[in-house]
């Protein structure tokens, strides 16, 4: 089948980019070890990963190789936004079983080992300002944007989400982020929604992270008590889950019915 150069990417061509920038961010990490600065690093690898990506979508759309109106930040609504952003909570944290690349144990003690020196300023901004940026423009803006041009929105949505569960190593929670800020962007076209969710929810894994080390809280308390309530949690975050989702289809009908009105509507 011949592809329209707008029609970039595809699955291998997604699979590629992500293996690309993920190779790239971690010869830049290893380069900028002389710092001694973890969170440094972090922060300026992740700058210059932004940066190369923007440089990269500006090739590109110059180059009609990338469509400009996938990366469109228009007005948002605010039942829309308050209703995806309480779906992705909901969604994200379901204690369900999930699948990592890692046996559990040795991911845990490394999560937690890693947390301890992860909330200072500089963590802050790569976590809750550019990291949002960076992953919803290559992930729903690139991505999930070219998939939707050459399969269905089922499959572009699931393709998509995987890609960005694998880059965090674990199929469970950023999977389910995946598929709900996907089917938010597929039914708006509009990153900005994305973006803010995305920030949102980092904030508060970030603010997670702050009261670990500090700790105000105790972590092992918490998963006992999850495990101990997991049916009446699950249940109740399936069921606040799937009014946000009643919302959010509620809201895209009204908003397509509209438009559908305005375009339509004779000329004066």
């Amino acid at each position: 089948m011949d592809y329209s150069g707008s029609d970039y990417p595809g699955i291998r061509q997604s699979a590629f980019l992500v293996l690309v920038l993920m190779i790239i961010q971690s010869v830049i990490k290893s380069l900028l070890s002389f710092l001694q600065h973890t969170t440094l690093i972090t922060l300026i690898n992740s700058i210059f990963m932004l940066g190369l990506l923007l440089f990269f979508l500006r090739y590109m759309i110059k180059n009609n190789h990338l469509d400009k109106s996938q990366f469109t930040l228009k007005k948002i609504n605010a039942v829309i936004l308050l209703s995806g952003v309480l779906g992705v909570i909901c969604a994200h944290f379901i204690p369900l079983p999930g699948f990592s690349f890692f046996k559990e144990d040795m991911l845990n003690k490394i999560f937690l080992d890693y947390i301890e020196n992860q909330t200072d300023l500089f963590y802050f901004i790569f976590m809750c300002l550019i990291i949002p940026v960076y992953e919803e423009l290559l992930f729903r803006g690139v991505v999930l944007g070219g998939l939707l041009k050459r399969y269905s929105p089922l499959v572009a949505i699931g393709i998509s989400a995987i890609l960005f569960a694998v880059l965090h190593l674990t199929l469970s929670g950023p999977l389910m982020f995946g598929l709900f800020v996907g089917w938010i962007y597929y039914r708006t076209r509009n990153l900005l929604y994305c973006i803010i969710i995305h920030s949102f929810i980092n904030a508060l894994a970030f603010a997670g992270r702050y009261v670990s080390s500090k700790k105000l809280i105790n972590i092992e308390e918490i998963n006992n008590f999850i495990q101990i309530n997991k049916f009446l949690i699950s249940t109740g975050l399936l069921l606040l889950l799937a009014i946000c989702i009643y919302v959010l289809h509620s809201r895209f009908k009204k908003n397509n019915s509209g438009q559908q009105m305005y375009l339509e509507a004779p000329l004066p």
